[in-house]
């Protein structure tokens, strides 16, 4: 089960109403793969680095994970047998694979809650989708990194003069509350603070 950011405060009684918005939409498009034969999932490039975005720090399946930045911390055996059940691609059709254990992993290429980047290194887009699937496909990239940029959706904002300085930054959480986050921060140039908690009303 995912949470999907639900900010609108609608009361639900089925799981499957909850309101989506429409970034993290276009996030659960990326599937897990499984390999039948090991009995194994497997994190596409473009979900492992969502997640790692996200900062997702751990990940519970039913079936054993394959990925090298994924650290199996424990298991739980179940009282019985359950199925994971095996959503065919672009077909109705389903299957499923009986399996005895839940599997937790830690994520060890997550990414900090706090990222201060320099405003030399941003990349300004303004996409015309709603949605930012451009965007989206920018940060998901390989060539996107998001310790060292910062995508920012305005192409009207000023570029900033790129330095060769060595850029360094230190911050210092004072005060966390739950409607209000005091922090300092000190940069060798201008940049771009970004915290990843996501605000929940009440």
């Amino acid at each position: 089960h995912m949470d999907f950011n639900m900010i609108h405060d609608v009361a639900l009684n089925r799981e499957w109403a909850v309101l989506f918005l429409q970034r993290q939409t276009l996030l659960n498009k990326f599937n897990t793969k499984i390999n039948l034969e090991k009995g194994e999932l497997g994190l596409p490039p473009e979900l492992k680095k969502s997640l790692d975005l996200q900062s997702v720090r751990y990940l519970i399946a039913d079936l054993p994970l394959n990925d090298p930045n994924l650290e199996l911390i424990k298991t739980h055996q179940f009282s019985s047998k359950v199925n994971h059940v095996l959503f065919m691609a672009n077909s109705t059709d389903s299957s499923k694979i009986p399996t005895e254990k839940a599997y937790l992993y830690q994520n060890k290429s997550y990414f900090p809650r706090i990222t201060i980047t320099p405003k030399s290194d941003a990349i300004y887009m303004n996409s015309q989708d709603k949605a930012g699937q451009p965007i989206l496909e920018k940060v998901l990239s390989p060539e996107f990194d998001p310790t060292r940029q910062t995508i920012i959706e305005d192409t009207s904002s000023s570029v900033a003069t790129r330095e060769n300085n060595p850029f360094t930054a230190n911050y210092k959480i004072l005060s966390y509350e739950p409607q209000n986050i005091v922090v300092q921060v000190e940069t060798t140039s201008d940049a771009y603070f970004a915290m990843s908690d996501t605000y929940y009303p009440g």
